[in-house]
């Protein structure tokens, strides 16, 4: 069984990034 590790981190890193954008422009929008 291999796993790609790699890969799995990338992932929840995009995810985090993506997830970190998502609030910053939802609290500036509020904000403004």
């Amino acid at each position: 069984m291999t796993f790609h590790f790699d890969f799995f981190i990338t992932n929840i890193m995009f995810g985090v990034l993506v997830l970190g954008i998502a609030c910053f422009t939802i609290k500036k929008r509020k904000k403004g």
